[in-house]
């Protein structure tokens, strides 16, 4: 049955070869003819696709006869039988169990554990799917493979904010040699700009949007295509070169892009910058007009009022700040736009309204760094007035004023340095008294005790001063 089936093969007929090797794999009375029956039946099964039956073969082999010499070419041919069964778990886990792998095997473990790879990438477990690639890497006989893995483990990093390394292995992918082989190498340009974008690394991520928008030509995508543009626009941009910036975002606006919105937005910051703020005002109403319900709306609805707020035109600041607030409460702008009206009133020596203002923004916007900032406004005008303790008694009812008692000795101290360099010695001696009251045993002691007598001097208590 052997002979048969040998002969069947040098015919090309791997159907009646499969069948002949069956038979021989079901002769009890010749061991050697029945374990090579079995072998080459598993074999053929699984090059002719018949998985499940290779699978049931093969395990059949390997567990009737676990020491023969070929066990690594029958645990290779579990392993791609399971690749082609999508079992690629299963068959990372056979492959690495074998202790001295042969070619076959090294080419088999660098498809498995690839498409291991794809899986756990697929199931967004990206740092999982880094290490899949990895291994597979590791193994460089398929060079498109080998090029593929590392394309899709730069994409893992860059899923993970990896992004410095992301940029390394896009680029690496580009000058591999099975790169232009696979369908991805058009795309890789355009991967490796991104990730270099969100690795603020500006220039490199302009030369590469280039470089895709160039070699892709008319096959791009338009959505992808205007989306390079955007960025590259947005790259430049960020390295200031605002004359190339404008270039890109003219290229969305004549050619109605999706993003046309965006692009006449920025077109009106540009102008800001570049100190036409009428020009940028004009730019700015037209995106409202064109595109009422951009996703930019908030955005202009704040840009406009702020800029009035830089050109010193506050009333007009204040007016539109408020409008843009009511509008847009849920906007990530309002806390800025609520800190810039206090500011206004602050300077205004409008403090009771600044106050409200500011304490607003630690209410209503607790983790933004604008509540911060509106925090410390707050403590600049309990402190003006001397009121230490007014300030940590709000400070420690709020989410983010944990002040250390350090912290707490030193605000004290400062509302009634404030007041004695006024020239309010009244008011620093009682400050003072108030320190000392909160404080038995006061970090700035020395320095409290001699404000508190030169204030008494003025105040016309010189025994007390004493």
């Amino acid at each position: 049955m052997i002979a048969l089936g040998d002969a069947f093969l040098k015919t090309g007929d791997k159907q009646s070869a499969r069948n002949a090797f069956f038979k021989a794999s079901k002769l009890d009375f010749d061991p050697a003819m029945k374990e090579e029956g079995l072998f080459n039946y598993a074999k053929l099964s699984s090059e002719l696709e018949f998985h499940q039956v290779a699978l049931e073969a093969a395990k059949e082999y390997l567990d009737t006869y676990p020491n023969n010499k070929r066990m690594e070419e029958a645990q290779t041919l579990y392993a791609e039988t399971l690749l082609g069964t999508s079992n690629y778990r299963a068959a990372v886990d056979i492959l690495e169990k074998l202790k001295d792998r042969g070619p076959e095997a090294d080419a088999a473990y660098q498809k498995v554990t690839y498409y291991r790879g794809l899986e756990f990438y697929n199931e967004r477990a990206f740092e999982n799917a880094i290490s899949l690639f990895m291994r597979s890497e590791k193994f460089p006989i398929d060079p498109r493979l080998t090029a593929l893995a590392t394309y899709w483990k730069a994409e893992a990093m860059y899923e993970v904010r990896k992004y410095g390394e992301a940029v390394q292995n896009f680029s690496r992918f580009l000058r591999m040699p099975g790169a232009r082989n696979t369908d991805v190498y058009s795309y890789a340009n355009y991967a490796l700009a991104y990730a270099a974008f969100r690795n603020n690394s500006f220039n490199t991520s302009a030369n590469y949007f280039e470089r895709f928008l160039s070699t892709g030509g008319e096959s791009i995508e338009p959505n992808v295509r205007n989306d390079a543009i955007a960025r590259l626009g947005d790259s430049y941009f960020s390295m200031r070169n605002y004359g190339r910036a404008m270039q890109y975002y003219d290229r969305l606006i004549n050619s109605k892009a999706s993003s046309q919105d965006y692009a006449l937005f920025q077109r009106g910051i540009i102008q800001g910058l570049q100190g036409n703020n009428d020009a940028k005002l004009a730019t700015l109403r037209s995106v409202i007009e064109q595109f009422p319900n951009s996703n930019y709306a908030d955005d202009v609805a704040f840009e406009i009022p702020y800029t009035y707020f830089t050109t010193g035109d506050y009333d007009t600041a204040i007016e539109g700040l408020q409008q843009m607030i009511e509008k847009y409460p849920r906007s990530s702008y309002a806390p800025r736009a609520l800190m810039t009206i206090g500011l206004v009133q602050y300077n205004k020596d409008d403090t009771e309204a600044a106050m409200a203002t500011f304490r607003r923004v630690v209410e209503e916007h607790a983790t933004t760094d604008e509540a911060r900032q509106a925090l410390r406004s707050i403590e600049n005008i309990y402190l003006d007035r001397g009121d230490a303790s007014g300030y940590i008694n709000y400070a420690t009812s709020t989410n983010i004023g944990d002040l250390s008692t350090a912290e707490q000795d030193n605000l004290a101290f400062q509302a009634a340095q404030t007041l004695f360099a006024r020239g309010e010695y009244q008011a620093a001696v009682e400050a003072i008294n108030a320190y000392f009251d909160k404080f038995p045993k006061p970090i700035q002691e020395k320095h409290a005790r001699y404000i508190r007598g030169v204030s008494l001097y003025k105040t016309g208590h010189p025994k007390e001063a004493l």
